[in-house]
């Protein structure tokens, strides 16, 4: 993986963590990261899939919700994330 990739993941990891999926933007994840949303958008084509790739990288720290959310490409990630709220 790119130092950009990793870059940004930390980022989102960072944002989505403090403002929550619904208050975190794509704006502030770039912020965060050094990066241009436009190059946040090349890399991850949406927030969603910038969520996902997320989960995905840090799995091991999250076992315990990763059973409770439906990690796929039909998922409704704002939904089932909701549910921890």
């Amino acid at each position: 993986m790119r130092i950009t990739d990793q870059n940004i993941l930390d980022a989102a990891l960072k944002v989505f963590s403090t403002e929550g999926y619904a208050g975190a933007t794509t704006r502030k994840i770039a912020q965060e990261a050094n990066v241009t949303e436009v190059t946040l958008f090349r890399k991850f084509q949406s927030k969603e899939n910038l969520m996902k790739e997320v989960l995905n990288k840090n799995r091991n720290s999250i076992l315990p919700i990763k059973r409770s959310l439906k990690i796929n490409k039909d998922a409704d990630i704002e939904r089932d994330l909701c549910f921890f709220r």
